[in-house]
């Protein structure tokens, strides 16, 4: 399944072989900087159907610092009760994983990727996840 903003793909959803476990990893991202950036913190926003715990989800960074190389990734960073991760992760390009636990909780309405560019300005980037299967957009 993909996930899409209008018809750009910016990721896919899997299956894990843990049944009831969905992976979503975005596509690269650069935020549109040339330089090195720093994800600070990454925001998940749920459509609960209960109260959203640690355990729903978790937030893992794969990076790199030279577009030939391959991605190297970080550990698995829960998110607190709010839908918060903190990676602190710097390089030129990433790709953004979560990993969702408790399906049954409610349902992932977006990926907000806080970042801070190497000469000292902030961002964000948001996506609204629409989710369709291969080929389509919601």
């Amino acid at each position: 399944m993909t996930v899409a903003l209008g018809d750009y793909v910016y990721g896919s959803f899997s299956e894990t072989s843990d049944k009831g476990t969905l992976l979503l990893t975005t596509e690269v991202l650069d935020f549109g900087l040339a330089g090195f950036k720093s994800i600070e913190s990454v925001a998940l926003s749920f459509s609960a159907t209960t109260a959203v715990t640690s355990a729903l989800a978790e937030v893992l960074i794969y990076w790199r610092n030279d577009r030939k190389s391959s991605f190297r990734a970080t550990s698995w960073f829960r998110t607190d009760p709010l839908g918060m991760a903190f990676p602190m992760v710097t390089a030129l390009e990433f790709k953004v994983s979560v990993r969702l636990t408790d399906l049954s909780a409610g349902y992932l309405d977006s990926l907000t990727t806080f970042f801070k560019a190497g000469d000292g300005r902030f961002g964000r980037s948001d996506f609204r996840l629409i989710v369709g299967e291969q080929g389509e957009s919601d």
